[in-house]
């Protein structure tokens, strides 16, 4: 379509949809930091999430236990874990699963072979993340754990996950019949060790394409992507206050015979003290093109109370040669906000949900409302449909 013809059709914008969909497994872009360990010995490890409403069946030489899907492409990730043993030995440090090269590593031998650990973490390891545990109250390590996480990011493109099971395996494809809500494992000459994981914080999935009209006209390069939020602190009255930038979890595991979760609470507390949350979920210096298809840019939130959140998109655009390859810089550095209420969209939920995954679609889309100049071409604006 000529521009000439699109000049009778309505101003454009970037159109905002959203939809609820079941959490993204545990994965992230960020590469884990090196660990220090003092010790190392080889284990093969294999690692299960929670599963979510969109998964597809895959091939697999085992099964999964119900619920689960493989926890694919971990091998940049460091797990925290805490091998705890009753009776409580002294000086227990947080220790880590670790990759090198195409073997797993533990940071502590698990010996000798038939001792019994009980094994308590979370994953991806963060370094900024001050990690703890401790005995339920009149209980050992055998019925459960309190582990608490202080100075975690409120925002972050890391999907962080707790241990809700673990087992020692039969051998790579037998996880000798693990269940969420075990913690015991036995080591052995061979240590084949099984997690299951369960998700802390809720998702977001920000889906960006453009419309085909305006692709052949307009180039739009996603430059940042941040997330804002917002937390209901009174029902009665709507107040509500910024999500702050950390938070402290406590979370609280009783294990369980039955297969059910051994969450039996997760505690967030804001630190006061942080600044107010605004963090990037996407950062390109050159940006990236967005095309009619859609791109996606994930991130995860601490969900708890939750009612409100802010999306700023940074973009360039250019302008198209007549053979349809990018020509000029014509709008640097463009900056749009879309704000999005969870109780209006998703009624009758005032709050986001722990592993929830929030699906928004925003597609540059241009509908004009007078005869357009070139500067209102150049210039989309934000609206939530």
């Amino acid at each position: 379509m000529k521009l000439e013809e699109l000049h009778s059709r309505i101003l454009g914008f970037i159109g905002l949809t959203i939809s609820l969909m079941g959490l993204i497994g545990c994965a992230s872009d960020e590469t884990a930091e090196p660990v220090k360990v003092k010790t190392e010995a080889e284990v093969q490890l294999t690692s299960y999430v929670t599963g979510f409403q969109e998964a597809q069946g895959v091939t697999r030489t085992w099964t999964p236990p119900t619920g689960y899907d493989n926890l694919d492409d971990i091998s940049d990730k460091n797990i925290s874990v805490f091998l705890t043993q009753n009776p409580v030995p002294e000086n227990m440090e947080e220790e880590f699963f670790f990759q090198r090269g195409d073997k797993w590593l533990v940071s502590k031998e698990m010996t000798p072979a038939g001792s019994t650990y009980y094994l308590y973490g979370y994953i991806p390891h963060d370094a900024s993340i001050k990690s703890s545990i401790d005995l339920l109250s009149g209980k050992t390590y055998a019925d459960g754990a309190v582990l608490t996480l202080k100075n975690m990011p409120a925002i972050t493109t890391n999907d962080i996950c707790v241990i809700v099971g673990a087992k020692n395996g039969v051998n790579a494809d037998n996880d000798n019949g693990l269940t969420t809500g075990q913690f015991g494992y036995t080591s052995a000459a061979h240590n084949f060790v099984f997690l299951l994981f369960d998700h802390l914080y809720s998702s977001i999935n920000v889906r960006f394409s453009v419309d085909e009209e305006y692709s052949k006209l307009r180039t739009i390069k996603l430059k940042k992507l941040e997330l804002q939020a917002q937390v209901l602190t009174n029902e009665l009255t709507g107040a509500k206050t910024p999500l702050k930038r950390k938070t402290q979890a406590v979370i609280t595991l009783k294990g369980t015979t039955d297969g059910s979760s051994p969450i039996e609470s997760i505690a967030f507390t804001p630190d006061e003290t942080s600044g107010n949350a605004d963090e990037p979920l996407f950062v390109s210096a050159e940006g990236q093109a967005l095309s009619t298809s859609f791109s996606d840019f994930t991130g995860n939130f601490m969900s708890q109370g939750v009612s409100d959140f802010t999306i700023r998109s940074t973009y360039d655009v250019y302008d198209k040669k007549p053979d349809g390859t990018d020509g000029n810089l014509i709008r640097e550095n463009c900056v749009a906000e879309n704000k999005i209420n969870i109780l209006q969209l998703f009624t009758p939920v005032k709050t986001a949900s722990r592993k929830t995954r929030y699906t928004v679609k925003m597609t540059v889309n241009p509908t004009y409302l007078y005869v357009l100049s070139e500067a209102d071409l150049d210039n989309p604006t934000v609206v939530v449909e």
